[in-house]
């Protein structure tokens, strides 16, 4: 199962972070990389509070290291975004992916991929409080983005798609709705055939 894995995963995350913890010192970005791992980890558990608390610890020695507008910055606030999103904390979520934008723009500039991956994290994080139009815009952003840096075919597309879709679909636009979840459909096909497992969500 999923749980035996992700446990399985940090007992070896922690067995790396005593022999890190041997070789270098508290702070180390290595560190804190192990820090990262063991969040995300302890997130996909359903644990969220020692997610957090290895999220943030991972944050701090990355602040300390490289400062406040750095690229190595970014990952520990959209992991912390995200584990806020699984708790259904969608306010503290939107807040902490915002700050993973702000500094992915200042660093990269308002094309980098990556913004594209916090945009549909905002879309979604508003889609779950009910504030469609809102979600729809930063779907929009992200599929902006994806499709100048991708062209017309690629998996992070074909996800917009379908989040767009499913943000008309609450506003009660169908045909829209439709629209998007056929754009979907046809993407999953061009780049993985008839057996993309993610087609099901479509019929």
């Amino acid at each position: 199962t999923h749980q035996a894995e992700y446990k399985k995963a940090l007992e070896y995350y922690f067995k790396a972070l005593d022999t890190a913890k041997l070789i270098y010192e508290d702070n180390h970005p290595d560190i804190a990389t192990i820090y990262q791992n063991i969040g995300v980890a302890y997130n996909y558990q359903g644990e969220y509070k020692k997610a957090l608390e290895f999220c943030f610890k991972a944050l701090e020695i990355q602040k300390s290291v490289y400062g406040d507008n750095h690229p190595d910055i970014v990952m520990p606030y959209n992991n912390i975004g995200t584990v806020y999103h699984y708790q259904g904390e969608y306010k503290k979520a939107i807040e902490y992916y915002f700050k993973a934008v702000d500094i992915c723009k200042s660093v990269g500039g308002d094309n980098h991929p990556d913004l594209a991956t916090f945009y549909q994290n905002i879309g979604s994080a508003s889609d779950e409080q009910g504030e469609y139009k809102n979600a729809l815009e930063y779907h929009f952003k992200a599929l902006e983005i994806q499709k100048s840096v991708y062209g017309g075919n690629h998996p992070g597309i074909a996800a917009s798609y379908q989040h767009i879709g499913l943000s008309f679909f609450h506003l009660g636009e169908y045909k829209k709705a439709l629209e998007y979840y056929f754009k979907f459909l046809d993407g999953c096909k061009s780049y993985d055939g008839d057996h993309h497992p993610d087609l099901a969500l479509c019929y």
